[in-house]
Parts: C-alpha cells; sequence; structure tokens
C-alpha cells in the first residue's frame, strides 16, 4: 500500500477562472504541493494492483486504508506514513481489519544509522 502526490499547477488561468476543486495543497519537507493523491494497493505475490482511490493532496495516507484493504487480506505491507494504522478506530472496530497482520516500515527517526565494521 503506497500514496505518492501528483502535482497539478495552481494557476487560474483558464476558461473560468478558477481552480480545480478536487485539487489541495500540501507540504512535504519543505516543498508545497497543489494536486491530488492517488494510493493504490497490491497483491505482493504478483505486485498486480486490486485497489485504487485519488483524494486531494492534504488528505492523509491513513484517511484512506478502509478503502482499500480487501476482506481478504491477511498481511498489509505500508510505508512509515501507516503507522499507528491498528490503532485507528474505523480499523479497530472492523471485523476484518482488526485481523488484518499490519507489516509498517519504521520511520527514519527510529532507524539507526548503518556503521561500517572495523578489523
Amino acid at each position: 500500500m503506497d500514496a505518492t502526490i501528483i502535482a497539478a499547477p495552481s494557476s487560474t488561468k483558464n476558461a473560468t477562472g478558477t481552480r480545480d476543486p478536487d485539487m489541495h495543497q500540501t507540504k512535504k519537507g519543505n516543498q508545497w504541493y497543489f494536486g491530488i493523491r492517488p494510493t493504490s494497493a497490491s497483491t505482493p505475490a504478483t505486485g498486480c494492483v486490486h485497489s485504487v482511490s485519488a483524494t486531494g493532496a492534504n488528505m492523509h495516507d491513513l484517511d484512506e486504508v478502509t478503502h482499500l484493504v480487501r476482506v481478504d487480506d491477511e498481511v498489509v505491507y505500508a510505508d512509515a506514513g501507516y503507522q499507528g494504522v491498528q490503532k485507528r478506530e474505523d480499523v479497530a472496530t472492523d471485523e476484518a481489519l482488526s485481523q488484518v497482520e499490519w507489516r509498517v516500515a519504521a520511520s527514519k527517526g527510529v532507524l539507526r544509522p548503518c556503521r561500517p565494521r572495523t578489523g
């Protein structure tokens, strides 16, 4: 499961003079983006995508979990943006989602730097 930001021009130089209402802005690191955030889930064995959703860039990755995980999923692999997913009320109270084994990557602050071995 993963999400990414697709940037769109924030220009209002179009026929209506307005921005697309489905696009939103968000900050990632020190950079601002205006656009959408597609989120997808795939089968680990084949890599084939089975679920996709698209939201404004300002939505958090966790907001789409309940729409992407299938009832027959037993294990879900996700990046660090999904930390704490099993504690969310909509996941913990769902019969199928509460049984999923969540394998979420550690955040950068938790990882220790690799040091070369000496002699």
